[in-house]
């Protein structure tokens, strides 16, 4: 009595330990986790906010770069190189080529044909919003002075944005070529895209993002941008920051075909990590206060289920070890009536095995072979009761109920015969086989009986000494018709109880092995095999 107190007392004090020590760390370390904790969601928010600036400027230069695709076919063409050449043939090659389709269908705001000396030969320029044509910009916009602008000396042109009086412009500068690119360039193709509103709706909408775009030289008139201009540059051209607690906004510099300043790319993005990681935080703190005031109580509680489960849960099945642990009467003598279906196994010419093998090599290979088939029932929901020599005693619908258990049981069956195969190719493989192949050793067998009935299922024993049992005249029966297999020469043998609840699939499998008296019983079983599916 005094020994059940002392651990009783023993088991309060150290849930005491336990749980005051647990609330002392929680206290301390409440401001470090939170700093640690919401630093990491904020550089998560930092990251997300520059992989959408990186995919809006991705974007915005794969738009350049298939204008520039655009601008090369039509330059490096036979009729526009004689266009330019002052072929009579192809006075009219402008007018025919640029017509408003084809401004509509390749998204064109601006095509300009000019010569080496900049002269402007053909200008137009279209209003994709509205439809429209437009006056072009003046040259200007496009050749500063002599060799400079948009006069590409390099073979592969140029491209990039540029200002315009109507405002920035994607644009692309291609030599006038012949079709396989040969010269002398007889002058420039320039197409251009406006980055208007619409250009930029249409570039959001595709990212799915809040996109802005706005000149550096406009950005003073927002607070907001005149700070993100100053603080890019070329060295540091992307930069985030948060507006308030609810939203961030990244920006990134973009620059003209000079490489000077000319863009403020901005990408608003609500702030769902940070605010995610508030809520974590909070309910982390909350965690750990609660973790403190219930951990000691977890410990007594878990640890004797644990220690419990691990002492004999390797002895019983985790079904009646469960059951055990979880009823309140479960470790009382004692069962239940309940109908099941039992299934019983065991190996073909085991005296044989057990004569020509040394008991090691026994123990080794029914281990592998009972841990095979144990899987086997356990995915099919049953409960090995033990293993009896070579035998396997299985049931279906004890400790827990199963309304399909006969049709699990015989699933279970034919698929322990698959795995049975399965074994016997794996020993093949690894010349396992082969061995006892020498010793007179057949492949390994086994016989299955299956019936079902009703039984009481439960502890069996003494107070001091019980084990998980089924007892009732369905285990005999399954172990007779076990045994008949050697009579009828079958490896499955299943009665008219277990036929009768099974599904049409399986009904349609069996096959009628007829009545046949076996030992125990006044009356013959009626027993049923199953044909290969």
């Amino acid at each position: 009595m005094q020994a059940g107190r002392r651990g009783s007392s023993l088991r309060v004090k150290t849930l005491v330990i336990i749980a005051s020590t647990a609330l002392a760390l929680v206290a301390a370390l409440a401001l470090p986790v939170r700093t640690i904790f919401l630093g990491s969601f904020l550089r998560l928010e930092e990251e997300a906010a520059a992989r959408d600036l990186g995919r809006a400027l991705t974007a915005l230069r794969d738009d350049v770069a298939q204008l520039h695709a655009t601008t090369r076919d039509y330059a490096a063409w036979d009729d526009t190189y004689a266009f330019l050449g002052g072929d009579r043939g192809k006075a009219d090659y402008a007018t025919l080529n640029f017509v408003d389709e084809t401004f509509a269908q390749n998204r064109l705001s601006l095509v300009l044909l000019a010569t080496p000396d900049a002269k402007i030969v053909f200008a137009k320029a279209y209003d994709l919003a509205s439809g429209a044509a437009r006056a072009p910009p003046a040259a200007d916009v496009f050749f500063r002075a002599p060799g400079d602008g948009l006069l590409p000396h390099e073979p592969e042109g140029r491209q990039g944005i540029i200002e315009t009086p109507q405002g920035p412009m994607m644009v692309a500068a291609y030599p006038v070529l012949t079709s396989t690119r040969s010269g002398p360039p007889r002058g420039v193709l320039i197409m251009g895209r406006s980055l208007d509103a619409a250009e930029v709706d249409r570039l959001a909408r595709a990212l799915r993002l809040a996109i802005s775009i706005t000149p550096v030289a406009a950005a003073r008139a927002s607070p907001e941008l005149a700070r993100a201009a100053g603080d890019l540059s070329p060295q540091r051209p992307a930069l985030t920051r948060a507006l308030d607690e609810d939203r961030l906004a990244a920006y990134a510099l973009v620059q003209d075909v000079a490489s000077a300043p000319l863009l403020i790319l901005r990408v608003e993005l609500p702030r769902d990590i940070y605010r995610r990681g508030l809520v974590g935080v909070r309910y982390l703190l909350g965690s750990m206060a609660l973790a403190g005031l219930v951990f000691g109580l977890a410990i007594f509680a878990l640890l004797e289920r644990f220690v419990l489960r691990q002492a004999f849960g390797r002895y019983v099945s985790e079904d009646v070890a469960r059951s055990i642990l979880d009823l309140p009467d479960g470790a009382k003598l004692g069962g239940e009536t309940r109908e099941v279906t039992i299934l019983f196994s065991d190996v073909r010419n085991y005296s044989t095995i057990s004569e020509k093998l040394h008991p090691g090599e026994v123990v080794e290979l029914l281990n592998e072979y009972f841990g095979a088939m144990s899987e086997v029932i356990d995915r099919q929901g049953g409960c090995v009761i033990e293993f009896l020599g070579d035998a396997i005693l299985a049931v279906f619908g004890a400790p827990g109920e199963l309304p399909d258990h006969a049709e699990r049981a015989v699933r279970a069956a034919l698929q322990m015969q698959r795995r049975g195969a399965e074994l016997n190719r794996a020993w093949e493989g690894n010349g396992k086989a082969s061995l006892w192949k020498e010793r007179g050793i057949p492949a390994l067998a086994s016989r299955i009986g299956v019936h079902t009935g009703r039984v009481v299922a439960g502890n069996l024993g003494s107070k001091t000494r019980m084990k998980y049992a089924v007892i009732g005249d369905a285990v005999n029966a399954a172990s007779r018709v076990e045994h008949l297999n050697n009579t009828l020469g079958t490896d499955l043998l299943f009665t008219e109880e277990v036929r009768i609840r099974l599904p049409p699939d399986l009904v349609a499998l069996a096959r009628d092995a007829g009545e046949h008296p076996v030992k125990g019983r006044g009356q013959p079983v009626h027993v049923f095999t199953l044909r290969p599916e």
